[in-house]
């Protein structure tokens, strides 16, 4: 019982110390809040940070590629509506619906700015298999218990997904 106690708390010790990289299940609508107002949209497959959660809600940040006419501000910045979203491949992963609040993270020579957006999904945007919770969901559910072996598995997992 002790084990369990211990592999318990270093797993909610991870899962509160690291963010957690999610795929998005699209197109998804991220939000400012909760059920508040739709400022852009995700395409299938985008890798996004997670950050946080609440309920079904899932804090996401993604950092995107923006030219010096594509927003307003220094360092905090105003990111304009119907704008593309494009990663630092240059692969576009989605768009703006409305004008969003960012960061600028770094300039790079060229004029091209990296800067972080933030927003909210709902859980059922994000594909199943890259949601930690829902793995050890299903082993503390089995009718047969969790063994060291499949938690240790599960917990190094975490790691490297949230490291």
């Amino acid at each position: 019982m002790r084990k369990y106690i211990v592999l318990a708390f270093l797993l909610l010790f991870t899962l509160f110390a690291h963010s957690q990289t999610l795929i998005v299940d699209g197109p998804a609508n991220v939000r400012e809040k909760p059920h508040g107002r739709i400022i852009l949209t995700l395409d299938d497959g985008v890798s996004v940070e997670c950050s946080g959660v609440a309920s079904n809600w899932l804090y996401l940040r993604l950092l995107t590629i923006l030219h010096k006419s594509e927003f307003t501000g220094e360092k905090d910045v105003v990111i304009a509506k119907d704008k593309l979203l494009i990663n630092e491949a240059g692969v576009k992963i989605g768009k703006t619906l409305d004008s969003l609040k960012g960061r600028i993270i770094e300039a790079y020579d060229s004029g091209k700015f990296l800067a972080m957006v933030e927003g909210v999904t709902h859980k059922n945007n994000i594909r199943e298999s890259s949601l930690i919770e829902d793995d050890i969901e299903k082993i503390l559910n089995e009718s047969s218990g969790i063994d060291f072996d499949k938690f240790e598995d599960y917990y190094f997992k975490i790691i490297l997904t949230a490291g």
